[in-house]
């Protein structure tokens, strides 16, 4: 396990959550999101997190003795020594992973302090101490027992079911969960996401020419042409959007169950049109990643959770899928646990999409990541139990 003892050093960091003031559940977001961000910049640039090996490597080239410099000095102050340095029980969590992190680090004195100035940033917010900012929202409707079952059979059948299976399930999610968000007084998202999945579905077992098949061997076996890839994953990722829409919509009760269904069906689809996403990826995942950043500055976390499923959903590997499970538990957690729980998923969450996004855009994810984390940062908000607008 030598191999990744500074992510094991680094586990601790997501206790910090329940040892901060009771007020402040928020400050740790920015912690755990910067933790894994260098984590993963570490693994991609180097392939290890052995702190030795780690400076061997170091020492051996000056660009790559500079890069590892800058992003330990980045993670002792966002993630371990800022934004409250003077609170022992944070340091003491944190004080195996400083210790890991400065055996790797070689002494470049330069970059070590760029590093410390870049990881200092998101905890800014904490040491400026913002206004409470009151944000109390009237009482969220009960759900029916129907509404609930949809999702679940939407998700299993994602897995297991044939595609006209869900194709049913998955236009009763979308219409279950966006008929009360309406333009004009037309449910017109519900229209949209109702439309792309039966389009979708049409065009796929036209090309499968097989009516039982399903999203797994769909993905391998039917022979899908370069073109019907871009056309499928384009009508996907409408389907996706539209239904991640709960999340920002006054209707957001529905995220509960929408979500997690919704995590489940986007890591299902992926790999079916595989080439096609990576088309259209870079687009999406600029667009998607700006409204997070924009949706968590203002407090709406559940509209943060959505993104972050879509983000790291439509990525392949075990990162990109329990990104995309754990951001699509988020609201469900915000109905049924304590604030420092939401805070640790959180983190966790943004941590893993932020990796996940790493491996094809780097400005993207480091936006992304520092972006949340500077919002978290910032947030001193009560929200009513109940509310409509996701708190953490």
């Amino acid at each position: 396990m030598t191999t990744y003892t500074l992510l094991l050093l680094a586990l601790p960091l997501l206790i910090v959550p329940f040892v901060v003031p009771i007020e402040e559940p928020a400050a740790s977001v920015g912690q755990l999101i910067i933790a894994g961000l260098g984590l993963a910049a570490l693994w991609h640039a180097f392939d290890t997190l052995d702190p030795a090996l780690l400076r061997v490597m170091s020492v051996q080239s000056q660009e790559d003795g500079w890069f590892l410099t800058v992003t330990v000095g980045a993670l002792l102050t966002g993630a371990c020594l800022l934004p409250h340095i003077m609170q022992w029980r944070r340091l003491v969590l944190a004080l195996p992973f400083a210790v890991g992190l400065l055996i790797a680090a070689p002494l470049h004195v330069l970059p070590l302090l760029i590093g410390l100035a870049v990881g200092a940033i998101p905890s800014l917010g904490t040491l400026i101490r913002a206004r409470p900012r009151m944000q109390i929202a009237g009482d969220i409707p009960p759900l029916a027992p129907w509404q609930i079952a949809t999702a679940l059979v939407a998700g299993v059948a994602a897995i297991a079911g044939p595609l006209l299976v869900s194709l049913v399930a998955l236009a009763l999610l979308a219409w279950t969960a966006l008929r009360r968000v309406t333009i004009g007084g037309v449910p017109l998202i519900a229209a949209v996401a109702v439309i792309a999945i039966g389009a979708w579905t049409w065009l796929a077992l036209t090309i499968a020419g097989m009516p039982l098949i399903g999203f797994a061997r769909f993905a391998t076996d039917a022979p899908v042409s370069g073109a019907a890839a871009l056309l499928l994953a384009a009508i996907a990722l409408v389907w996706i959007v539209a239904v991640a829409a709960v999340g920002v919509s006054r209707a957001d009760a529905h995220a509960a169950i929408v979500l997690p269904a919704l995590a489940i069906v986007v890591v299902a689809w992926a790999p079916s049109t595989a080439d096609g996403l990576a088309h259209w990826q870079p687009l999406v995942t600029t667009v998607v990643a700006v409204a997070a950043i924009m949706a968590a500055g203002s407090g709406r976390w559940t509209a943060v959770a959505a993104a972050l499923v879509i983000l790291a959903g439509t990525r392949a590997g075990a990162v990109g899928i329990s990104g995309a499970i754990v951001a699509g538990c988020l609201p469900a957690a915000g109905r049924l646990v304590s604030a420092r729980v939401r805070a640790a998923l959180m983190g966790l969450a943004t941590a893993l999409t932020a990796a996940a996004v790493l491996t094809d855009e780097v400005l993207v994810a480091v936006t992304l990541a520092f972006g949340i984390a500077i919002a978290a940062n910032l947030q001193r908000g009560v929200v009513a139990r109940g509310s409509v607008a996701g708190h953490l």
